[in-house]
């Protein structure tokens, strides 16, 4: 034991003297100690065990350890062993004891302190252990901590954070033992407090004389100035919710002056720091103080991250911060990779975080990797910060006002200024809530202050909210129209697109969501609505018949816009599988969710993917006994991908299967009811699986006789101005037929028939399917025309969109190309790589692609 060790016991001496305020100890002091030692710990030491520790009777035997355990921990440490280790290594310059004042104003402020963290907790709009540490804040805090300011500041707008980012300082930096600055005096409170009692006259440098007991005698200030022995670590006043409830600029200006006359009063304490947490809008006006003083400017310290035009020094969680979150909230690893951009960009802001926790709190579908789940934050914002607050309705006149004078999310305010005169208390609380912010961009040559959304998605809402209302809730296509001709150009575009489908599927107008996909949009808008769609409605639940009818309306899509919906999707793009799988659940109708399953089969086996393939040929044969989907396809689909599951999974020549016979009575006797009609879904699908099966087994006259009869039956199918996905397909099939059969003028005029519509629309129209075969195609007839090198850039072109498109069956086709034009050119290094490259593909199990497509290798050379 280290019990009798001189150093460590008359170390622990003057602590105790420290303790008691005794400088000089007498005999005498020893029974006030005892009892002061029994009140703070609960252990009882004996007068007489005491005197002989202090030398004033003499001991026989070592000190027990029952007794030097109480002595530690009546001054603060956790037993003898603890005061050894936390003195152990520390020069005699280190060890200093702290005096009375210090001891008392510590602990003084520490109960207040974890008062006020303690509401934090409770108040925190995400479980506090869930929270983490801002980096960023740790790192800025230490710098102010060591640097000569003395005033700093986390300034952000509402819901960023501000309380939660002060409490973890608070703890890492003072309430942590093993901190360097464990021993600081930290007064953390809420600022509305102080600002209460500033009203009657309260002064903050009073405040501090009196938590010290020198009411009456020598200030805060000059007593220590006359004893800086005593100073045992820094003092910190950390003012939280500065203007939280404070809205009078005036009550303001005055509480800020309170802590500023303190900061300029003990300009030569060094060691008192203040730290306050302010609203954007609020610092915009305390600024013009700060800048009054020059001293003032230079105690200041803005952090790492302060930007003058947003008045802002919290810089948005970071994508770690924003993964670390949500593993926290989800209770498993979650990497922001999985995140859609769009709920990313908002989960970077804390108080979308705070919803989202909510709302998965109280919804078990709701998660972050649904696309409509930005969406519904944003709503629940507009539904707590405007919706349900006082002068909601004053709120909503300043903002319809706002979104009919903007043009790109901005107003300059004087053209709100009518507005803002008429309802200022609505206008303040805009502000103040975070939801507007003003900018002053004045220069030199004039004023100009403007009003902006803090959110820009709080912006695009309202921009939707205003379309619809002006369209009186009507979802049709004059509203569609008026957001191609007002967004048509910008990102707005697909944005208030959704929204508008969200608000259709809330108000059960499902056919208008069909309507929509009949309007001018491209493939990749197309795309990403269905994926949006797909999204919303997996978490609506049929809720009686007549919504299930309403709902069938909605299935009807793959019928109001042909092949380029649902026949020609990049499937790469995630979220595809599933958005396709929730329109079949949600659907009651079987015909709907054959269409579905025969688009998934489809693109399983674009994807080699044998298991998802054959489950889906199963559901497509439960469904295939209904006389309604027998007569729903001129051919069809089940047998098609039966066939087309067949010809690549297993290996010899292919027999003879019915679906040839189907298709070639089709083209003998094509359907007289078919006749004249506009092709609908159905009839595309079938088209084109058809189509995919004869390619591969029959010659390409035959080829073209089946596109003729198809022609013959829909006559306009390539006259239509609109004329993409099934016409497409079946276009650029009809072109290499004619190549293979040397009729190369035909192929030509299909091929001008293409670019026009390639020039007409621009490659952002096509899917990538479709801009693979039209490549192509085109480097066919450029091989034929002697331009090689043109048409190796094609076909490299073609490969590359088919693996980003996550398209490896279409990849090897390519390849074949690509290898064709090499071996022509007698370019046997670059055949070896495509070869290799092939071979990899080619190894997928359960499917004989070798045989197959080395077959057409050899034919195509």
């Amino acid at each position: 034991m280290n019990e009798d060790l001189p150093y460590y016991v008359d170390l622990l001496k003057k602590y105790v003297r420290s303790k008691a305020g005794v400088s000089a100890l007498s005999p005498g002091d020893c029974r006030r100690i005892v009892l002061d030692v029994q009140k703070t710990t609960g252990k009882q030491v004996s007068e007489t065990t005491l005197k002989r520790f202090f030398g004033f009777a003499s001991r026989k035997y070592n000190f027990s350890r029952f007794t030097v355990n109480a002595l530690c921990e009546y001054v603060g440490f956790n037993g003898w062993d603890a005061f050894i280790q936390a003195l152990e290594g520390m020069s005699q310059e280190e060890i200093t004891i702290q005096s009375t004042h210090w001891r008392n104003l510590r602990h003084k402020a520490s109960v207040i302190s974890d008062i006020t963290l303690k509401t934090i907790r409770h108040r925190c709009g995400i479980p506090f252990e869930l929270t983490i540490p801002r980096q960023f804040a740790e790192t800025d805090f230490a710098h102010f901590i060591q640097s000569p300011y003395r005033l700093t500041a986390f300034i952000a707008p509402p819901g960023a954070g501000k309380s939660v980012l002060l409490a973890h300082l608070t703890e890492k930096f003072f309430n942590d033992p093993s901190s360097p600055y464990h021993n600081s005096i930290v007064w953390f409170v809420n600022a509305g407090i102080i600002s209460s009692l500033g009203n009657y006259g309260f002064q903050l440098d009073d405040w501090f004389n009196e938590q010290m007991g020198l009411v009456g005698e020598v200030s805060f200030r000059e007593y220590f100035q006359k004893h800086p022995e005593e100073v045992n670590g820094k003092v910190f006043l950390i003012l939280d919710g500065f203007d939280e409830y404070i809205f009078n600029n005036g009550q303001l200006g005055k509480l800020f002056s309170n802590i500023t006359d303190l900061i300029c009063y003990n300009d030569n304490l060094s060691w008192m720091k203040l730290v306050i947490a302010v609203r954007s809008t609020t610092w915009m006006m305390l600024e013009e103080q700060l800048n009054s003083s020059e001293y003032l400017k230079r105690s200041w310290y803005p952090g790492l991250y302060f930007r003058k035009e947003t008045h802002s020094n919290i810089p948005p969680l970071s994508n770690d911060e924003v993964g670390a979150l949500l593993t926290q909230i989800e209770g498993r690893p979650v990497t922001v990779d999985r995140l859609p951009a769009r709920l990313l960009s908002q989960l970077r802001s804390t108080f979308y975080m705070q919803l989202y926790y909510q709302l998965r709190e109280k919804e078990k579908d709701f998660g972050y990797t649904r696309r409509h789940t930005a969406y519904e934050l944003v709503s629940e914002f507009v539904l707590k910060k405007i919706y349900l607050t006082k002068r909601s309705t004053e709120k909503l006149v300043l903002i319809n006002r706002f979104i009919r004078l903007s043009g790109e999310g901005q107003v300059e305010k004087n053209q709100l200024l009518q507005e803002i005169i008429r309802y200022p208390e609505a206008y303040e609380e805009l502000i103040s809530n975070g939801i507007w912010m003003e900018e002053n961009r004045s220069d030199t040559m004039r004023h100009r202050e403007v009003i902006r959304f803090v959110y820009d998605n709080l912006f695009e809402y309202f921009v939707a909210q205003d379309l619809i209302q002006r369209h009186q809730q009507q979802f049709s296509r004059s509203l569609f129209r008026e957001v191609e001709r007002e967004y048509g150009r910008s990102p707005l575009k697909l944005v208030l697109l959704q929204w508008i489908v969200r608000h259709a599927a809330r108000s059960g107008e499902f056919a208008a969501i069909g309507e929509l996909f009949r309007t001018g949009l491209s493939p990749a808008e197309k795309h990403q609505l269905l994926l949006f769609t797909g999204d919303l409605l997996s978490q609506e639940r049929p809720a009686g018949q007549e919504q299930d009818i309403a709902q069938g309306h909605l299935m009807r899509i793959s019928q109001l816009c042909p092949g380029a919906l649902l026949l020609d999707f990049d499937v790469a793009v995630a979220g595809y599988e599933g958005a396709l799988l929730s329109l079949a659940a949600f659907s009651s109708f079987p015909e709907d969710r054959s269409e579905l399953y025969c688009v998934l089969a489809l693109n399983a086996l674009a994807r080699l993917d044998k298991e998802k393939l054959l489950y889906y040929l199963r559901l497509l044969k439960q469904h295939a006994a209904s006389e309604p989907l027998r007569l729903q396809y001129p051919i069809s689909p089940l047998k098609c991908l039966q066939f087309l599951a067949g010809y690549y999974t297993q290996a010899g020549q292919p027999a003879e299967h019915e679906i040839l016979s189907a298709i070639a009575h089709f083209i003998q006797q094509p359907p007289a009811q078919l006749r004249g009609k506009q092709m609908n879904g159905s009839q595309a699908l079938s088209y084109r699986l058809a189509l995919m099966v004869y390619v591969l087994v029959r010659p390409p006259a035959e080829v073209i006789r089946f596109i003729a009869a198809i022609r013959e039956l829909h006559p306009y199918l390539f006259s239509h101005r609109d004329d993409t996905g099934i016409s497409l397909f079946l276009l650029v099939e009809l072109g290499q037929a004619y190549m293979r059969l040397k009729q190369y003028k035909n192929a030509r005029r299909i091929h001008r028939h293409l670019q026009r519509r390639y020039a007409l629309r621009g490659e952002t129209y096509f899917t990538a399917s479709q801009l693979i075969w039209m490549h192509l195609l085109d480097s066919l007839l450029l091989q034929h025309d002697g331009q090689f090198r043109k048409a190796e850039a094609l076909r490299s072109k073609a490969w590359q969109l088919a693996g980003r498109a996550g398209l490896p069956l279409v990849k090897l086709y390519a390849g074949i190309w690509l290898v064709e034009g090499y071996k022509r050119q007698d370019d046997f290094e670059k055949v070896a790589h495509y070869m290799r490259e092939m071979a990899l593909l080619m190894k997928k199990p359960g499917f004989a692609l070798e045989e197959r497509l080395m077959d057409r290798l050899a034919e195509a050379s």
